[in-house]
């Protein structure tokens, strides 16, 4: 019966949202969508010929008040190490709540037994500065919202 009841539900959500679909617009000119696409490109590739950079030419080190800086160069069974957080990003994770990937590639940063990874460098910078906060912070962060708490295994 409760499944039946649901199943009702979503069919009236579904009608309603495709009422809402014929009545949208796309405001945005052709033109404008194919530039931006373009310059989203032309951004993303620049960023991927950095990110492979310093893949390539950085090695391990310790980069701030007991911060460690893996680097897959010459770090022994780097593809095994355990990242904490999920792989997602601390420093965005705080700031905005968003789950963005980190990218092990620009390093994995070991900070109290922590293994973390970052989605760009100035996220990385951000951590190097204070470490203590985002990691205290993550903690506030799952308080007001649970749902992390499972997902990021804390």
């Amino acid at each position: 019966m409760e499944e039946k009841n649901l199943a009702v539900l979503r069919k009236e959500l579904f009608s309603v949202l495709l009422e809402y679909k014929e009545t949208m617009t796309n405001e945005l000119t052709d033109i404008l969508v194919r530039e931006s696409k373009a310059l989203y490109a032309e951004k993303a590739a620049q960023l991927r010929l950095v990110e492979e950079h310093i893949a390539a030419t950085m090695e391990s080190e310790v980069v701030g008040d007991n911060i460690i800086r893996e680097m897959p160069l010459n770090t022994p069974n780097f593809m095994h190490i355990p990242l904490d957080f999920l792989g997602f990003c601390l420093v965005h994770i705080v700031e905005e709540g968003l789950l963005m990937p980190g990218k092990p590639n620009l390093g994995v940063f070991k900070y109290n037994e922590k293994y973390c990874v970052f989605a760009d460098q100035d996220a990385i910078e951000k951590f190097i500065k204070d470490p203590n906060f985002y990691l205290d912070n993550v903690i506030e962060k799952c308080r007001h919202m649970p749902e992390l708490i499972h997902l990021l295994k804390m």
